[in-house]
């Protein structure tokens, strides 16, 4: 084959490739790094853009340039010399009108398939890469302009979906968070939201009443506008936050007991008087000023009275009128302390004795054996029971050296089998009680559960059993799964969860830090919707 052959051929297929239809390839020019196409028109007659009239009366030429898909490494110029005509039409306003390319909108200056290379490449790369990419092919193209071309393409259209993801994301972690929506089927994204708010959620779940099932974490707002939009639908809690919930649980158990293992000292507990007057004044703080005030004027009566004073005297004292004072003697302790007040006092020594011997720790333990007094009563006991054993045991120089074992630590204890923990403080615990042990294994078949493994008790045993051990966090933890009951078992027993969810929006997080955190919804929704994100 001679080099005509050849370069006819070449000329063929550049033709094929760089021609649009109707026109004729005249020449090829190098100019400088750049291939310049001269193109001319062969139609003979065109259509009015206004009123789609056909005229075949020329009136001049005109010179068009449109960039188009470089060529090894080279810029391409498209030189298109394309007439105006006149309007035959007498009732067009338009005399004059210049002819136009096919498929092109009037004025672009690039081709079809330069611009969908080009958003193509701004699809999966910043603007001001994708300009640095773009111009080292031999496309000049600014960030702007790619930021623009992207966002000009059309979203995909609304479709019917039964199985929904729900999640969250941060676009200012703490202040300001979207939502994202996947399809639990097809694992692709369906629409990104502003805001996780519940009427934002409940609108936009409005256009998809027909879901049947409905995937989510633990947030309240999820949980209300998913009843609220789709009442017929499957709530299901995600598995991977319930583990991590009760993972949060442990943590917190730990932090407890390091905090009773390092002030509490088996020579050093408190004695039955001091826990006495630290269960009073939590008692008697429980009530308004007003109650306050009786109660200590109560005191101060019975204190003057033991000590021989007269009720004149005592009237002096309290500075009340001695009737006043003769009426102090009929009032019993409770009818001076509220119903609250009165169920902590009346267990008082009991309560003392137990603390002091350290057959009790504290509120749970209180409210788990004396049923007629309410946890919240109690709340705050604990902090001052640990400040009392903090100074006891700073002045006595009491205090132990307790190494607080890492979350990690804490993870492979109670969630892995077999595994052995060498850390002092968890040996001690599991030696000291053998409940601490029962619930690592109670955390193992919880995760058993939610990973689809065997496991030997139902949901409902499970929480009994758990309950049965009387640990503080246990029974939150409980607590919340009963909040959040059938949502729990759907987890159980369906196979959708979020984990979709979770790679979605990591593909939210790239794109924001590969956009400096600029981005605004609309470029994530292009960029994570868009036909060539997938």
């Amino acid at each position: 084959m001679n080099k005509d052959t050849i370069k006819t051929s070449f000329l063929q297929i550049l033709k094929c490739i760089v021609c649009p239809k109707g026109y004729l390839l005249k020449n090829i020019l190098q100019l400088g790094s750049c291939i310049c196409f001269q193109l001319h028109s062969r139609y003979k007659r065109r259509p009015c853009p206004v009123c789609g009239t056909m005229s075949s009366h020329r009136h001049s030429t005109y010179t068009r340039s449109l960039q188009d898909m470089p060529l090894c490494g080279h810029p391409v110029t498209l030189e298109l010399t394309m007439h105006k005509y006149y309007c035959q039409e007498p009732s067009c306003r338009r005399k004059i009108f210049a002819e136009r390319i096919p498929d092109l909108s009037v004025y672009s200056r690039n081709t079809s398939r330069l611009d969908e290379h080009i958003k193509e490449i701004s699809m999966r790369l910043t603007s001001v890469d994708s300009s640095s990419v773009l111009l080292s092919e031999g496309v000049g193209c600014s960030p702007s302009t790619c930021i623009r071309k992207l966002m000009k393409e059309v979203l995909p259209g609304k479709s019917r979906h039964t199985s929904i993801g729900i999640d969250d994301f941060a676009w200012k972690k703490g202040h300001e968070y979207g939502s994202v929506q996947v399809d639990l089927l097809t694992h692709k994204p369906i629409d990104v939201l502003e805001s996780r708010d519940s009427r934002s959620v409940y609108f936009w779940l409005l256009k998809y009443s027909e879901a049947r099932y409905v995937s989510r974490d633990g947030s309240l707002a999820f949980k209300e506008a998913i009843s609220r939009a789709c009442p017929h639908a499957e709530q299901i809690r995600d598995r991977f936050h319930l583990v991590k919930d009760l993972t949060e649980y442990m943590n917190k158990l730990v932090v407890r007991i390091h905090r009773q293992m390092e002030w509490q000292t088996t020579d050093l507990l408190p004695s039955k008087e001091d826990v006495h007057g630290i269960l009073w004044a939590h008692a008697v703080g429980l009530g308004d000023r007003r109650r306050k005030e009786k109660i200590f004027r109560f005191q101060r009566f019975n204190e003057l009275k033991s000590k021989g004073y007269s009720i004149a005297a005592i009237s002096r004292e309290l500075g009340i009128d001695s009737s006043n004072v003769r009426r102090q003697q009929d009032i019993r302790l409770d009818k001076v302390l509220s119903p609250y007040q009165w169920n902590i006092v009346k267990h008082i020594d009991e309560i003392a004795e137990h603390l002091s011997t350290g057959e009790m720790t504290g509120e749970h333990d209180i409210a788990v054996r004396y049923t007629d007094i309410r946890a919240e009563d109690l709340k705050g006991l604990d902090k001052k029971l640990d400040e009392y054993r903090k100074k006891t045991c700073s002045k006595n120089g009491k205090r132990r050296k307790v190494n607080i074992p890492s979350k990690k630590e804490v993870f492979r204890t109670f969630f892995r089998q077999g595994y052995q923990t060498q850390n002092p403080m968890l040996k001690e615990l599991f030696d000291r009680d053998i409940k601490y042990k029962e619930l690592a294994k109670l955390c193992q078949e919880f995760r058993d559960m939610m990973k689809g493994n065997p496991f030997t008790h139902t949901l409902e045993k499970w929480v009994g059993l758990v309950r049965n051990l009387r640990i503080k966090e246990g029974a939150e933890f409980c607590k919340m799964i009963e909040l959040d009951w059938q949502a729990i078992l759907n987890a159980i027993e369906l196979p959708f969860s979020n984990g979709v969810l979770e790679g979605t929006v990591n593909k939210i997080k790239t794109i924001k830090r590969m956009m400096y955190g600029t981005a605004n919804v609309n470029l994530i929704k292009m960029k994570l919707l868009g036909k060539d994100s997938t």
